[in-house]
């Protein structure tokens, strides 16, 4: 089984994508598209529900299978997986107290923080502007 969203590797196991939005500063984010490895049969369940209304219920556990720069504590990390729009992939959600809770959220009022030694500039009204914040583990 394979596509664009589902993989399957014999002897490795199987895979969806699902979305990471990570707020910046504002109303800016940037979505990353992170793979979450899945035992067979939420990966079955998730297939066959895809396409249908049962779509917009699916929850899934498993683990964080790539790694995200510039979090790469992520990989192998417990997290889940939520469906909050019938028309999008499924969103990463946090286990409590992991690192990935510590990822900024695209949540209002949340104070954006990024990990050390990322330098990200956002543009905010013609001008780029480095974030100062450190996420710590």
């Amino acid at each position: 089984m394979g596509n664009s969203d589902f993989q399957r590797i014999e002897g490795v196991g199987g895979f969806l994508r699902c979305l990471m939005p990570v707020h910046v500063t504002g109303s800016a984010s940037v979505t990353y598209s992170v793979w979450l490895k899945l035992d067979d049969e939420q990966l079955r369940h998730a297939n066959a529900v895809w396409t249908t209304p049962e779509y917009t219920d699916l929850t899934l556990r498993g683990e964080v299978a790539n790694a995200i720069k510039p979090w790469p504590g992520l990989l192998g990390e417990i997290a889940g997986a939520e469906v909050r729009d019938a028309g999008t992939l499924p969103y990463l959600v946090a286990e409590r107290n992991s690192l990935l809770s510590r990822v900024p959220s695209k949540s209002p009022g949340e104070r954006p923080c990024l990990p050390p030694g990322l330098l990200l500039f956002v543009n905010l009204s013609g001008r780029f502007v480095p974030d100062p914040c450190q996420i710590t583990r």
